[in-house]
């Protein structure tokens, strides 16, 4: 079954990390994820220009 809902959201910290993103102790369900990174607003703040308005990661979850 497709579920396109948001798993959790959150920003990156001045280093980059994003440590924030699922709270201590969270188990991720096995499946497919896709996690994206909005690169164009963070270019435009800094006075970049963007040729990629976002970056889509896709994963796969699965217990060993």
């Amino acid at each position: 079954m497709l579920n396109r809902c948001p798993y959790a959201r959150s920003m990156t910290d001045m280093d980059g990390r994003c440590n924030t993103l699922l709270p201590a102790g969270t188990r991720v369900e096995v499946g497919i994820f896709k996690i994206t990174f909005f690169t164009n607003e963070y270019f435009t703040k800094r006075g970049i220009l963007s040729f990629y308005p976002f970056v889509e990661v896709g994963s796969a979850s699965s217990c060993l």
